[in-house]
């Protein structure tokens, strides 16, 4: 058919010179829906440049944003005045604020790691490395390094390895003529070692 023909239709006015407008309402154009079109019952739809639901959802030019238009990164989500977002930086991925306030990590809607805008880590639990449930507040399933100095846990002076002076083994099994460990007086690979605190 290459010609339709408007015969009759029970509506109070119908233009269809650029789009459908009934009682002057846009209702379709050739691209899309008319400004007048509230509701509709579309099955599928072809690619958004750009999504807006009012003060809740933004989406446009890859950035989406909840609670506002204008979201810093590429992804956004404002409360209270503060910005959340998740992005990618400096080579890794990255979520925290935007804006100048602390982030914090939970479980229970309870604060479980803070992290402050000045840059301090607040744990406010228990915390385990290498270890599942700790139950001290710092558990070290391993050696530990502090102030440059190694500490350590074994049955005797170190045989490899690499260790600075003042870095200690503690001894494993400390028995009455014992050492309660070794201390290096002379770093290197192992390094020069004494045994000090004799069990008595």
């Amino acid at each position: 058919m290459e010609r339709l023909e408007y015969v009759h239709a029970q509506v109070p006015k119908i233009n269809t010179m650029q789009a459908i407008m009934i009682d002057h309402n846009e209702v379709l154009w050739k691209d899309r829906l008319g400004k007048s079109v509230k509701k509709s019952s579309l099955q599928e739809l072809g690619t958004l440049e750009a999504l807006a639901v009012e003060n809740t959802l933004f989406a446009r030019d890859g950035r989406v944003g909840i609670n506002t238009s204008i979201p810093s990164q590429e992804f956004s989500v404002k409360a209270k005045g503060h910005e959340i977002v998740i992005t990618h930086q400096e080579g890794s991925g990255f979520i925290g604020t935007y804006t100048h306030e602390a982030f914090s990590i939970g479980t229970d809607n309870t604060a479980r790691l803070t992290c402050k805008p000045t840059g301090e880590i607040v744990i406010h639990d228990k915390l385990g490395i290498g270890v599942k449930n700790p139950v001290e507040d710092l558990e070290v399933a391993g050696n530990i390094k502090f102030a440059g100095k190694i500490f350590a846990a074994g049955d005797g002076v170190p045989t490899a390895g690499t260790y600075t002076t003042g870095s200690i083994v503690w001894n494993n099994q400390p028995t009455l003529g014992q050492p309660v460990g070794w201390i290096c007086i002379k770093g290197g690979q192992p390094g020069t070692w004494r045994a000090f605190a004799i069990v008595t």
